[in-house]
């Protein structure tokens, strides 16, 4: 008898239908996991980025509630420091030697800002954003006042340490304070306050005398703005100005785009340094009157092929109006606010 084959012999291969059916399942199944993948890919992705633009946000509105948060410091006595820079002599440039208001904003009102800007020294802003100047003291950088000191005589320091020939310092006590150009050398052991250097001081008297236990700082101005780096990419710049180089651009946070800036003001009377409205800089009558000041920034990532078209319009001070409209391209755009006190002012 023949033996007939078993069943496992008797397959040989697969039909064309099987073969059409497996390969139909595979490309399924296949298509299922590419678009598990590409849609993780594009969720990192995205998470990524606006885990950068948070951080560059963070950032930049650590620096800017810093330095606005002790704008105008003049020491315990809490009274506007007399300027005893002369406004005539040579190189004297009020944005940075004017120490009247210890904030003064720069609103853009296109085609120009309001007030006027002095571009020669604060150069390359971008059109549509605002600009801020704070001015206070270097409280890392401070030395102390030795023995007793006429209004005419060149105050005795303990030290000169990094203070230099040149330099802008303000003196304070716990009764008033003083703004001058440091005139002798630095091998000096005193602070000298003539009328040489640029731009010099408008006499060779301060407003009084400063006694053992009152301190000498220097003083600061800084400006604020956004502006295009190598790179074309805008971002948050800072100058500070010193005697020695003049006005240096520094650049502090990349993917800045705009930034829009509004002052709370006290215009109670009398003042209950309570703030009473929001304005622009174009609006504020009297910058004593500023009590705090509103920051939005407008931060962009890179641009992203797979990204949507942003052709939205954002509204930076939080007044309900859209007023700054971005280019129409395929890159993430977020805004960030935050509000900052003037201690010096709200106390």
């Amino acid at each position: 008898m023949k033996q007939q084959p078993s069943l496992l012999a008797s397959q040989q291969g697969l039909t064309l239908v099987e073969l059409l059916v497996a390969l139909s399942i595979s490309l399924i199944l296949l298509g299922g996991v590419y678009q598990v993948f590409v849609s993780s890919t594009t969720v990192y992705r995205k998470n990524e980025q606006f885990a950068r633009m948070q951080e560059n946000a963070r950032f930049a509105m650590e620096i800017l509630g810093r330095e606005l948060r002790t704008a105008g410091y003049t020491g315990c006595s809490g009274a506007t420091p007399t300027n005893n820079l002369n406004p005539l002599g040579t190189g004297y440039i009020s944005e940075f030697h004017d120490f009247t208001d210890s904030i003064r904003g720069f609103d853009w009102v296109g085609p120009a800002w309001s007030p006027a800007l002095n571009t020669t020294e604060i150069q390359n802003a971008v059109d549509g954003s605002d600009v801020i100047i704070v001015r206070g003291f270097d409280i890392d950088d401070r030395i102390e006042i030795t023995g007793n000191n006429t209004n005419a005589a060149n105050l005795a320091v303990v030290s000169r340490a990094s203070i230099a020939q040149g330099e802008i310092v303000i003196v304070s006590d716990c009764v008033a304070s003083d703004i001058f150009q440091v005139t002798n050398n630095n091998a000096a052991t005193t602070l000298a306050h003539g009328t040489s250097t640029n731009p010099g001081n408008t006499g060779p008297n301060l407003s009084r005398g400063y006694n053992s236990g009152a301190e000498v700082y220097k003083f600061q101005s800084q400006v604020f703005y956004v502006r295009n780096n190598a790179a074309s990419v805008p971002s948050l710049y800072r100058i500070r100005w010193t005697e020695a180089s003049g006005g240096v651009a520094e650049e502090l946070v990349e993917g800045i785009e705009n930034m829009q800036i509004r002052y709370g003001v006290d215009t109670s009377t009398p003042p209950d340094r309570q703030v009473d409205s929001y304005v622009s800089a174009a609006g504020v009558a009297d910058w004593a009157e500023v009590m705090a000041v509103r920051v939005g920034l407008l931060v962009q990532g890179p641009i992203d092929g797979k990204a949507a078209v942003d052709t939205n319009t954002y509204d930076l001070d939080a007044d309900g109006v859209a007023e700054y409209d971005p280019p129409d391209e395929r890159r993430m755009r977020r805004v960030f606010k935050s509000t900052f006190v003037l201690r010096n002012r709200a106390n």
